[in-house]
């Protein structure tokens, strides 16, 4: 047997010495000779390991792939340039329906849960997003449920608060078909990364009604009399700053938090201060803040590393939807790259501004008359806009894109204001934007393009979450 297997080496080797630059497979495996029987049982099993692992990669690539997706999917919003469609028909679906937007959310109220919710203010859905950042603020630093609320229309709103009432009393008179659900308006996903999320889709008294069995802790701290703190300052820097913090009283917010005002009677100089982290063992399931004092009111930070994580909160977790967002690049890519304005004509009306203050501004600022101009505008008259053709500008409005921008499926008092979020992100798409002066509607854009103040990394004025640094008296912030 031994000479068997010499005979085959020493053919081996004369092979390997060969004159021909390559081994003839042929007698190579002349040479091995493993017997048939042998190397078929082999080649057999060689074969079912192969099939075993070549199956058990492809699972792990597929569950890898799919874990992959889920994660772009979530995310597609907070990367705000984006694509994302939907169709009329899943559109036509979305109103009176929870199942819209509402992957994984519940409004199961589990063992042990702890909710905090808020009033919401009325008026437009500027002063109800205010509400809602502060609201996600405090649930991130309490460590709680945060429930959001439907958006109400701001010209409904308006008329129902003839008679002097209050922007929330004016909401609560509005029914569940009067309101925009949450998932129209929000990516709520992406804000569950941060917070658990609960979206209300009902009116505010039936939401009350609805979690009427949990325990409640009520709170009302109004802006005319004061402002949040995160945590009492720990050291003497922080003492020091706390002690110089500016503070302007609101009078429109005095009637509000009656129980309040008593306490800023007796010193009506010294602002009320309240600590945020007095309500991390509250025992309550809910916390809630009454008659919409969070639009408005100020969260200001010891630290300025927390003050700057709590705005990052805000910048990167409340984000518009993807059905939003879908709308808003379309008419970016009908009109390619273009320029922006916003003129508002009826809502707080100035008369200085007219069409030839908003010339001057667009040549101050070099506008070119080759790039189109879209308006983001109240009130759209073709008249009054002919000044802005006379100079070679090419101008879109919202009703040159009816067809992307085709609301029908919703409550007719429910479109302007949902046409009024499109055209923000319209604007964040231009090249170049003009605000329209003292508009919370413009503020948004220019903080969502990055083109507003900014100190020591933090934003100044279009957000309520301020360092105390900032908001002494010898800052005239």
């Amino acid at each position: 047997r031994s000479s068997y297997y010499w005979q085959r080496a020493k053919l081996i080797s004369s092979l390997f010495h060969a004159s021909k630059p390559y081994v003839s497979l042929y007698w190579f495996q002349t040479a091995i000779r493993i017997p048939r029987m042998r190397w078929a049982g082999l080649t057999m099993a060689v074969r079912e390991w192969f099939k075993f692992v070549v199956l058990f990669c492809a699972l792990l690539i597929f569950l890898g792939l799919g874990a992959f997706l889920k994660q772009i999917s979530s995310e597609r919003v907070f990367f705000c340039h984006c694509d994302c469609s939907t169709s009329k028909p899943e559109a036509e679906m979305l109103h009176g329906s929870a199942k819209f937007g509402l992957g994984g959310f519940s409004n199961a109220l589990g063992p042990g849960s702890r909710y905090l919710s808020y009033q919401p203010p009325g008026n437009g859905w500027n002063n109800q997003r205010i509400a809602l950042e502060n609201a996600l603020v405090l649930a991130k630093l309490l460590n709680r449920t945060l429930l959001v609320h439907p958006l109400a229309p701001h010209a409904l709103g308006a008329r129902l608060k003839a008679g002097h009432r209050p922007g929330y009393v004016a909401y609560n008179m509005l029914k569940a078909d009067d309101l925009l659900q949450p998932a129209y308006l929000l990516n709520l996903q992406r804000m569950a990364q941060l917070v658990p999320v609960i979206p209300v889709n009902s009116s505010h008294p039936h939401f009350m009604q609805e979690y009427s069995n949990l325990t409640w802790k009520n709170i009302c701290h109004s802006t005319g009399f004061g402002y949040w703190v995160d945590k009492p300052p720990a050291k003497a820097s922080e003492v020091e700053l706390l002690s110089k913090q500016k503070f302007t009283p609101i009078k429109i917010w005095k009637d509000k938090c009656l129980e309040e005002q008593k306490l800023a009677e007796l010193d009506p100089s010294t602002p009320i201060v309240r600590y945020v982290s007095d309500l991390e063992m509250e025992p309550s399931q809910m916390i809630y803040f009454e008659q919409g004092t969070l639009f408005a009111i100020h969260i200001r930070f010891t630290t300025l590393e927390r003050a700057v994580e709590a705005q990052k909160w805000v910048l990167d977790y409340i984000q518009y939807s993807p059905q939003i967002w879908s709308s808003a690049h379309a008419i970016a890519r009908a009109m390619g790259p273009f320029n922006a304005i916003q003129v508002r004509r009826l809502d707080h009306i100035d008369k200085k501004l007219t069409a030839t203050y908003w010339l001057d501004r667009m040549i101050a600022l070099n506008f070119s008359t080759t790039l189109p101009l879209y308006i983001a505008t109240d009130h759209y008259e073709e008249e009054w806009f002919r000044p802005f053709q006379s100079q070679g500008f090419r101008i879109y409005v919202a009703q040159d894109f009816s067809e992307i921008l085709d609301f029908s499926f919703l409550p007719e008092s429910l479109r302007s204001d949902y046409l009024g979020i499109h055209e923000q992100c319209i604007c964040e798409l231009a090249v170049q934007f003009i605000p329209s002066p003292a508009s919370t509607f413009s503020a948004l854009i220019l903080r969502r393009r990055g083109e507003v103040e900014k100190r020591d990394g933090l934003m100044i004025d279009t957000l309520h979450t301020f360092w105390i640094g900032h908001q002494t008296k010898q800052h005239n912030v």
